[in-house]
Parts: C-alpha cells; sequence; structure tokens
C-alpha cells in the first residue's frame, strides 16, 4: 500500500469515526425537534417519521401552560451566574497562578475537589441555610447556589489561562509602575479574554441545564426551566409533544449564545494549547 493510498484510507476513517460521533450526538435532538411537532396522538410512537406537523404543542407552552416565565428566569439567573463565578474566580486564580506561598498546589487541588463532589452532598445543608436566612424560592439562593458549584471549575480553568500568559509581559508592567491590581486588570484580563469567554460560556450552561438545586430550592416565586419541563411528567403519564417543544425552545437561547460567540470559544479553549514559556 502506497503512502497516499494508506494517507487517504487514514484520512476516510477518521472521517467516518467523526460521522457517528456526530450522528449520535445529534439524533437524541433530531428527534426531540421532531416530536415536538407530532400530534399527541402519534408523539409517542417513536417509529412514526411521516405524520402532519403541528403547532398545537407550541400553542400549549404559548398559552395553556406558558414558558415564557421560566425561560426568563433561567435567562437571567444563568448570566448572573456567569457573571459572579468569572468576577469571583478569576482573581482567585490569579493568585493560584501568580503568588507563591505554602500548599498552593494543594489548595489548588482541593478546591477542585469540590467541583469533583456529587451536588447532593450539598443540597441538603443549602437548603437549610437558605430556609433560616428565608432565601429559599429567591433568585438570590438559586445564583448563589449555582455560583458556588461552578467556582471550583472556574478558579481551576482561569488558573491555567493565567499561567500560560508569559509572566515577563507582567513583571515589565511592574517595572513601569503598575501595581499588581492594575497588571491584572490592564494586562492579564486582556490577554485571557478569550479564555474568560469560554470559561463564562460553560458556566453559563451549566447553569442553564442544573436540576437538583433548582428543584429544591426554588417553587412558585422562581422557576427554571429543568423544573418546568419535568412538570410535563405526571400520574398520568408524560405530556410527550408539549414536553419536547418547551426543550426545544430551552435548547435555542444556549445554542444561539455560543454560536455568536464561538469565535472566541474556541480561542479559549485553545488558549494552554501552547504555552507561551
Amino acid at each position: 500500500m502506497s503512502m497516499d493510498v494508506k494517507r487517504i484510507f487514514i484520512s476516510s476513517l477518521v472521517y467516518l469515526v467523526i460521522a457517528l460521533l456526530l450522528m449520535s450526538i445529534m439524533l437524541p435532538i433530531v428527534w426531540i425537534v421532531v416530536t415536538s411537532f407530532k400530534p399527541e396522538s402519534v408523539a409517542k410512537i417513536p417509529s412514526v417519521w411521516v405524520f402532519e406537523p403541528t403547532l398545537d404543542n407550541y400553542r400549549y407552552i404559548a398559552s395553556i401552560k406558558p414558558i415564557w416565565k421560566p425561560l426568563a428566569d433561567t435567562l437571567l439567573v444563568a448570566t448572573s451566574v456567569a457573571i459572579l463565578s468569572l468576577a469571583f474566580g478569576t482573581p482567585a486564580a490569579y493568585a493560584l497562578a501568580r503568588y507563591e506561598f505554602r500548599g498552593r498546589d494543594d489548595l489548588a487541588f482541593w478546591i477542585l475537589t469540590f467541583w469533583m463532589s456529587p451536588p447532593v452532598v450539598f443540597v441538603i445543608p443549602l437548603f437549610l441555610m437558605f430556609d433560616r436566612m428565608g432565601l429559599l424560592d429567591t433568585y438570590i439562593a438559586i445564583v448563589l447556589a449555582h455560583t458556588l458549584g461552578n467556582l471550583p471549575f472556574v478558579i481551576w480553568l482561569m488558573r491555567e489561562y493565567i499561567r500560560d500568559v508569559p509572566r515577563e509581559v507582567e513583571e515589565a508592567a511592574l517595572i513601569d509602575g503598575y501595581s499588581d491590581a492594575q497588571v491584572f486588570a490592564r494586562i492579564t484580563l486582556p490577554l485571557i479574554k478569550p479564555g474568560l469567554v469560554a470559561v463564562g460560556i460553560l458556566a453559563f450552561i451549566f447553569s442553564w441545564i442544573e436540576f437538583l438545586f433548582a428543584l429544591v430550592l426554588t417553587t412558585f416565586n422562581v422557576r427554571l426551566l429543568t423544573v418546568e419541563v419535568s412538570s410535563y411528567w405526571t400520574i398520568a403519564g408524560v405530556i410527550l409533544g408539549p414536553m419536547t417543544a418547551a426543550i426545544t425552545i430551552s435548547i435555542i437561547p444556549a445554542t444561539l449564545f455560543a454560536f455568536i460567540l464561538q469565535k472566541h470559544i474556541v480561542r479559549g479553549l485553545t488558549l494552554g494549547a501552547v504555552k507561551g514559556e
């Protein structure tokens, strides 16, 4: 087998594997979108792909059981979580990346262990704490819970992005008379902007899809999409058409957000691929 034929064979095999992976990822999404246009009489029959499309399921979630408040609440909470996670996580990551002190790496790993811990470990203490403070079923409670859940992940990733910024750039600014805070704000932050965007979007998405904290800490005043979608599972069975319509609507904002900022996401996720040292 010549080198050209071998190269073509390997490339074809790689593309085949990628295509199969994309199909396995996209098939559930395609099924959800298709089912959202099915009449309820055939919605529960997965094998039916030929049918007369209907918008009844979307009318149901628009008027009979409106999804607009859960959608607005989720957008508000996820945006707040992304901003707060970066606002508190980035300075902490900078301290762990730039300042030398005893046990620094152990502290960084200890922070990461909170991200690896199951959410059920924290939900009861948070419920009791917010209950005593009178914060249950408020935006403050769910935003704080999601922010605390995302902080370890944000700190760990931003630490790696900051470590990829050459120290010489910051040292030159210090020689020019900049303070540590000015170096962080005027030098480091602009250099890691793609990383900030990528991590912020991930924090947004993690908050958008979170279910356990939303279920336990919110009831009526605050209603998130994940809890709203689960409410279509009733004693009488699953109202599949409206449920898939609600899921389809819930996919759109995060997808558009990621699509619009995809350039920054790619740059942010590849920022640490090449060391600056």
